[in-house]
């Protein structure tokens, strides 16, 4: 098993899918940041198993796909940029179980379905941004209430 805690390969000319079992060998992962690159396919629902992830950053790249379910597993996460992407489904609920989550930023996907509820009970939420996707549903009437820690709000 690694130790190791941060991958950060911003930037380059990455591709293919990445590993299935990604978050089997690293479970002391902290930092993915892989955003930037060529990858495609899924995101593996093992990254759940990254248990001490705080930053994931797939986006710019290929990916497609639901956003796994799993990601609700990974407690410690205060950053999810997935934005220009070609993921398509639903916003998990499961992201609501985020409880330290500062960063969702979802934009410039396919997601549909009835924007989630749950988000505006996030109490850490800084930055939310989920332009130019097909979601629906209604945002509350007084938004700066229930996202008081709101910095940025692009939906």
């Amino acid at each position: 098993m690694s130790s190791i805690s941060d991958i950060r390969l911003t930037n380059n000319r990455l591709s293919g899918e990445l590993p299935k079992n990604i978050g089997s060998y690293l479970p002391y992962l902290k930092a993915l940041f892989l955003d930037k690159n060529m990858f495609h396919g899924k995101i593996p629902s093992a990254l759940s198993k990254c248990k001490q992830l705080q930053q994931l950053n797939l986006q710019f790249n290929n990916l497609s796909g639901a956003i796994p379910k799993e990601i609700g597993n990974l407690t410690m996460l205060k950053g999810i940029y997935l934005e220009y992407n070609k993921l398509h489904g639903e916003i998990p609920h499961e992201i609501a179980n985020l409880l330290n989550l500062e960063d969702l930023v979802l934009g410039m996907n396919i997601l549909v379905g009835v924007f989630p509820a749950a988000i505006f009970n996030m109490s850490t939420l800084k930055v939310l941004m989920l332009i130019n996707n097909s979601l629906s549903g209604s945002l509350p009437s007084r938004i700066d209430l229930s996202l008081p820690t709101v910095e940025v709000l692009d939906c």
